[in-house]
């Protein structure tokens, strides 16, 4: 109860309550006998409707009718709500034997949009990112595209249409081979050509399309090694480079991923004194604002990047991952997650086992990962209608 958990004796409750409702996303009102006759209640409705109103009907007010309470109580000249006219509302009805295992079938379809828009879906930081860049599509374009990613939506909440389609664009849809129809391809060439803003349409793109084809288990894998404390180090079967970022950007499950470089060596250096230093360059001019740092400070600077992120600062390599700069690279940098890709990784080092190996794709499946990618997001010219 709010008043045993936030309150000390001697404070005012009905402001901090008020002022509570006017932070929440919805509210279901528990009409009882008690309810119909107390002021409280009635201003704590008020306060539902006004943020109904200031948000153009998303904030959820549900009249919940207790056992023995019925519509034409509300109106009765003793009731306090009567002159809320609570009628004008679709209720929901507590029935004999309902319980919280079991609770009012209408309950819980009232309430769906707001649970799904706050925190119960698989990703909902990054679903919340496109269904606000999705949201000034019209309702019938919207409607198509669920549609074509075969989605239902909710007819009673128009305006969660823009979440049921960003979480059908996020679904991971894997193809058997290169080319093979795909719906999530479909409905970006439906919608993005409709979409005025062009950077909107490419922030998109480089999001759903690698939840779309990057297996939802390579990025257990990498949180899995994200987490680890030592042997940070993943090996991905790919032939281009481009694939290991799509990976990431799947495992970030976030708007903003991980932090990701690619080094490059330098001219004139060994070649792994040249990877060091590039790395080691890189970290300073993002963690250390170009400033050198030493090794203690840099390792709590990557820690506090890390908890503020929500990922590790990794470094994806192209390449095989050979012994002698993997073993210079875990010395210097123990902190970083390191990602090897290349056509062949059969081959890598003896003490890595399955969890270092990521689950690939294969050939057909990703080039057409890419492919995809670079057709929408390089796009120029409007989409074609579906």
């Amino acid at each position: 109860m709010y008043d045993k958990a936030r309150l000390a004796g001697g404070c005012e409750w009905k402001p901090p309550v008020l002022r509570l409702i006017g932070s929440c996303h919805g509210m279901v009102v528990l009409l009882s006998q008690h309810a119909l006759v107390s002021s409280h209640v009635r201003d704590e409705i008020v306060i539902a409707e006004f943020m109904r109103e200031k948000n153009e009907g998303s904030f959820v007010l549900l009249p919940l009718l207790l056992p023995g309470i019925r519509r034409v109580d509300l109106d009765k000249s003793e009731s306090k709500l009567r002159k809320l006219n609570l009628s004008r509302y679709d209720m929901a009805y507590w029935p004999d034997g309902a319980g919280p295992e079991e609770p009012p079938e209408k309950l819980g379809q009232s309430l769906l949009p707001l649970v799904e828009r706050h925190g119960a879906l698989p990703h909902p930081e990054v679903t919340e990112y496109i269904a606000g860049r999705i949201a000034a599509l019209s309702n019938a374009v919207l409607e198509r595209t669920a549609e074509i990613l075969g989605v239902t939506t909710l007819t009673y909440a128009p305006d969660h249409t823009n979440y049921r389609v960003s979480r059908g664009l996020l679904t991971e849809r894997p193809l058997a081979e290169f080319g093979d129809p795909c719906l999530m391809r479909q409905a970006l060439g439906y919608f993005l050509g409709q979409l005025a803003d062009r950077s909107h349409r490419q922030e998109i793109v480089d999001v759903v399309v690698p939840y779309a084809r990057v297996p939802g288990g390579a990025a257990d894998q990498l949180h899995a090694l994200a987490e680890a404390t030592e042997g940070r180090v993943a090996l991905l079967e790919s032939r281009s480079g481009r694939t290991a970022e799509m990976y990431l950007r799947r495992a970030s499950e976030n708007p903003d991923p991980w932090l990701v470089h690619k080094p490059v060596p330098r001219k004139g250096m060994p070649w792994v004194d040249s990877i060091v230093t590039d790395i080691r360059d890189f970290l300073h001019r993002e963690l250390c604002f170009g400033e050198p740092c030493g090794p203690a400070e840099l390792q709590k600077a990557l820690i506090r990047h890390e908890q503020e992120s929500g990922g590790p600062v990794t470094i994806a390599l192209h390449e095989q991952p050979e012994a002698r700069l993997l073993h210079r690279l875990l010395e210097e940098f123990p902190r970083l997650l390191f990602l090897f890709s290349s056509a062949q990784v059969a081959g890598g080092p003896p003490a890595f086992g399955s969890r270092n190996r990521l689950i690939s794709l294969t050939p057909g499946q990703e080039r057409d990962m890419l492919a995809t990618h670079r057709r929408f997001h390089d796009a120029r010219a409007p989409f074609s209608p579906v």
